[in-house]
């Protein structure tokens, strides 16, 4: 385990719970946590950060937390103070970072970051006669071209189209998604409530992992990180009862509940404050994970 990740990480989702968060905003939050925890390299990761206008002064308070947990000894008896002092040093920043950035210029600027980091390492290796060289495309290396945009995965070419096509077909396509995601939700709701009281069958719950397993499938092509991340969840709660590996109790149920409500609110693009819903679905989520 990477410590000083797993500590900024941590840090990151502390001061976010101590502020008053929209659906956009806890979307931001969950892909910037999401990011942290997929790179290499943490450290050079904060300094990529730091180019960005919009990263640069979250960015700078992240690498002196990093500087402090590589650089001084680590008082474990004095270990909470000292987080508590750090998610303070960041939460001011983090709300105003939360405040501009939206989850669509999120993933603009990381791609930026990522191109931009790209080209000066493709600069630092090339000599300019290598690079004068590579500039003609030969017609083998044209088809090559071709063939990697007809492999391209499905998921890259929605989001392709959804960006060029015609506005209309896009409209079509987000009404799509949003009333298969959002239909079943009653329902599910209901059941959840049959399921509390052991007034359900089998073949219910068959049907509604089924629609789960359909709709988690299209959160992932065209939809959301957190709401796909809801499906699998609810998938795997249902399985487990399924099996009966899990007691459906109040307390399970309502956790499950959770997970519908954040799909709901995350969908409809409604400005509610649902981080202690997010935050049960969550911790939810990696108890199922860690006992099945």
């Amino acid at each position: 385990m990477d410590l000083a990740k797993e500590y900024i990480i941590q840090s990151v989702h502390t001061a976010a719970n101590n502020l008053r968060l929209t659906t956009s905003k806890i979307e931001v939050v969950v892909l910037l946590k999401d990011h942290l925890a997929k790179c290499k390299d943490i450290a050079d990761e904060i300094n990529i950060l730091k180019t960005s206008t919009y990263f640069s002064k979250l960015a700078i308070k992240l690498s002196q937390i990093y500087f402090y947990i590589n650089n001084y000894k680590v008082d474990f008896l004095k270990i909470s103070e000292k987080f508590k002092e750090h998610v303070n040093l960041i939460i001011n920043d983090l709300n105003q970072f939360l405040e501009v950035v939206t989850p669509s210029i999120f993933q603009k600027t990381i791609s930026d970051l990522g191109k931009s980091e790209v080209k000066v390492e493709l600069v630092k290796r090339m000599t300019r006669t290598d690079y004068l060289d590579n500039i003609k495309i030969t017609g083998d290396e044209e088809n090559d071209v071709i063939s990697n945009n007809e492999s391209k995965p499905e998921t890259e070419k929605i989001k392709e189209r959804l960006i060029l096509d015609d506005d209309s077909q896009n409209i079509n396509m987000v009404q799509h998604y949003q009333t298969s995601i959002l239909k079943p939700l009653k329902p599910l709701d209901l059941f959840l409530k049959k399921i509390l009281i052991g007034n359900y069958s089998f073949n219910e719950l068959g049907d509604f992992i089924n629609i789960l397993i359909h709709n988690n499938d299209l959160s992932k092509r065209i939809g959301t990180d957190v709401v796909s991340n809801m499906h699998e969840i609810l998938i795997k709660s249902f399985e487990l009862i399924k099996d009966r590996k899990m007691i459906p109790s109040y307390y399970t149920i309502e956790e499950m509940r959770a997970c519908l409500i954040v799909i709901a609110a995350v969908v409809k693009n409604k400005n509610y404050d649902i981080t202690t819903y997010l935050n049960r679905a969550e911790n939810f989520g990696k108890r199922i994970l860690l006992n099945s």
